[in-house]
């Protein structure tokens, strides 16, 4: 029925899924957007370098990414909104578990391969997969809708880390962060989150036959050259991004910013790029999917020269998150 449905009549029938569905992706970044406030006082508390506290988050960006292609196969047979429940659930309870970090590297790693395992059910497919069943006619504002949660995360996980260290240290700001964050997230997530698959398991196969589904097979489709286009793209550019969002506090407390106003700054990233992916999610319903991305992909590039010049420049900071967005 959605496919037949015009972009006005999608949002009035489905408005509150992308919603829902962006606070869902917003706790798949929760550890790394978080992360910033807390490296100093790790470092302080058990003598670490940098490196070692950025260790962690190495160990559960690859974990998960080693288990996101079963997890593909997990919301395709369950449907995406038992495992996003549950996933949101874990990560939230895994997260705050970091709070009981002893300050051996391999309590650090084991800790944070609990997150790993609890990361995987909210990658950005769980979310993605209710929206594009859905979404038709206005997929790619949608999508950009739900993909904003990001940067909602961006906004507010430096702020609220920043201000629960002050207030409570950073073991209980740990805690404290991971279990607030589910008690406001989920209540929405349960009564909104609910995809085109989620039915029951006899409705789904009486209305769907696989044999008549548009598109390539999962061999034909892994092998295929825009998929390996596209894995090594996200790749590099994740990894690079990543790690600047997550050491940009750090970054600008080291350049003499105060805590409170570092996380300001860095909040700031949020607000430029809920602009940039609504105005990317506008273009890709209008424009080649190919050039948007790559412009999208390439501005980036400006902010990282601007980080090089001079990081505790207040207008070279504006100029830079724009960049980012």
């Amino acid at each position: 029925m959605s496919s037949q449905l015009s972009k006005m009549q999608e949002w009035q029938a489905y408005w509150y899924l992308p919603l829902v569905a962006a606070l869902g992706y917003a706790t798949s970044t929760l550890f790394v957007y978080s992360m910033g406030p807390f490296f100093e006082p790790l470092q302080a508390a058990f003598n670490w370098s940098r490196a070692q506290v950025s260790m962690g988050v190495s160990t559960a960006a690859l974990l998960t990414s080693i288990f996101c292609i079963p997890l593909g196969f997990l919301v395709d047979r369950n449907g995406p909104r038992k495992v996003g429940l549950a996933g949101v659930l874990m990560v939230c309870g895994s997260y705050a578990l970091l709070g009981t970090a002893t300050g051996s590297d391999s309590n650090w790693i084991m800790l944070w391969s609990i997150i790993a395992i609890a990361m995987v059910a909210t990658q950005t497919t769980v979310w993605t997969s209710a929206v594009n069943s859905r979404f038709f006619a206005s997929r790619g504002m949608a999508l950009a809708v739900t993909l904003s949660g990001a940067s909602v995360a961006i906004s507010i996980f430096p702020v609220m880390a920043t201000y629960l260290i002050g207030e409570f240290g950073w073991r209980n700001g740990f805690t404290y962060l991971g279990l607030s964050w589910a008690v406001i997230v989920f209540p929405f997530l349960f009564l909104g989150f609910r995809g085109a698959n989620d039915k029951k398991k006899h409705e789904a196969k009486s209305t769907v036959n696989t044999q008549d589904l548009p598109g390539l097979t999962f061999k034909d489709g892994i092998r295929s050259a825009p998929m390996i286009k596209l894995l090594l793209g996200s790749s590099f550019f994740s990894f690079t991004a990543v790690s600047i969002v997550m050491h940009f506090v750090p970054i600008l407390k080291d350049s003499g910013v105060a805590p409170m106003e570092a996380a300001g700054i860095a909040s700031l990233i949020g607000v430029f790029s809920i602009i940039g992916r609504l105005g990317t999610g506008f273009l890709l319903d209008r424009f080649p999917g190919h050039l948007v991305g790559a412009t999208a992909f390439a501005i980036p590039l400006i902010g990282c020269v601007l980080l090089l010049i001079d990081p505790s420049n207040p207008h070279l900071i504006v100029n830079r998150l724009k960049c980012h967005q």
